[in-house]
């Protein structure tokens, strides 16, 4: 069993069992069956493979997304679990893709994974004490798009997903600012 299941079933009534998550949780068990399942078959595809987990991953991020957007810091701990368990799903994928020469799918991969470290960092910007880690997500962010920039281009897209980064981590820059310097900046220092 996976650190993230003995999670989960720690949580699980708490947080899971009454909200919408709960079912969204039970589609998530279900897609783990299936994809094991379809991997214990000998003769499965890596492209049904592939499907079944872009489908898993798709899951773990909308999970994360509600337990983020509810603000209660008792969700941010399940909320991360989800956007790491979509991370490394992604991460996967993008992988196979590149070795198959598939450019269109590393875009793909490529923008999840910097849509998901941005969704971590926003995360942690919530999270009480959590700005370094914030930080850090913002700057994974930054650099899985200069990579997706530097091989595919910068497009309008792109670059309006880099000013939304830099803005969110500008945002919490502030926020230690304020912190360590009280709620009211001091202007002759800025």
């Amino acid at each position: 069993m996976h650190y993230y299941d003995k999670l989960c079933q720690k949580k699980d009534k708490g947080v899971h069992r009454k909200r919408c998550t709960y079912w969204l949780r039970r589609d998530i068990d279900a897609k783990c069956q299936a994809l094991l399942e379809l991997k214990s078959q000998g003769n499965c595809s890596a492209s049904d493979v592939a499907a079944k987990e872009r489908e898993l991953a798709r899951l773990y991020v909308l999970v994360g997304e509600l337990l983020r957007m509810t603000k209660l810091a008792s969700n941010y701990e399940l909320a991360e679990e989800h956007y790491k368990q979509a991370l490394k799903i992604y991460r996967r994928l993008a992988a196979l893709a590149k070795r198959s020469g598939s450019s269109n799918e590393v875009i793909y991969f490529g923008n999840s994974i910097c849509i998901l470290h941005t969704n971590l960092g926003n995360l942690y910007s919530l999270w009480r004490n959590k700005e370094g880690r914030a930080l850090e997500a913002f700057e994974d962010a930054l650099e899985s798009l200069r990579d997706s920039m530097s091989a595919h281009m910068s497009t309008p897209d792109r670059q309006e997903t880099l000013a939304g980064i830099l803005a969110a981590q500008g945002e919490v820059h502030t926020q230690q600012y304020r912190k360590h310097q009280g709620h009211e900046p001091d202007k002759r220092k800025c």
